[in-house]
């Protein structure tokens, strides 16, 4: 997505969203208004709804929801622990993060799924970015950054 909106800009438009497997990237002029507004859909029953507001950057979220099968009778998906080369079984459902690049928004949005809520928001923080941490129990922790950006 990052490239792609690059190649468009290069090629004369005057903004660009492209969203690619679910992550997503804004450039240049928006449509309408002083920024690129971004649906962000619930992973989980009772998660909160929202519209990010972009000026430019990018979104992606990462969920355990979906990708899914059953082996050996238990439900898998496709966020892999590289300790075990087994699923992740950190209790995060999904994780939206809000960075300057798709390929940084993608890249943390897997973290949680690692480490857990606490040490990803510590990440999250460091590197000043705007985040949203669903858990299976539906319990949400957001960044400090995440509330300058939902509408």
């Amino acid at each position: 997505a990052d490239l792609v909106s690059t190649e468009l800009l290069d090629a004369g438009a005057a903004g660009a969203l492209v969203e690619i497997g679910g992550d997503l990237r804004v450039a240049g002029v928006p449509p309408t208004g002083r920024a690129w507004n971004v649906g962000v859909s619930p992973t989980h029953p009772g998660e909160r709804h929202g519209i990010v507001e972009l000026a430019e950057g990018a979104v992606a979220t990462s969920s355990s929801r979906r990708r899914t099968w059953c082996h050996d009778g238990r439900r898998r998906h496709h966020l892999i622990d590289p300790r075990t080369l087994d699923s992740t079984s950190s209790g995060i459902v999904s994780c939206t993060v809000i960075a300057g690049s798709g390929a940084w928004a993608e890249a943390f949005a897997k973290v949680p799924f690692g480490v857990g809520a606490t040490a990803a928001m510590g990440v999250f923080g460091r590197h000043q970015l705007a985040a949203s941490i669903t858990s299976d129990d539906g319990t949400q922790q957001a960044s400090r950054s995440w509330e300058r950006f939902i509408r």
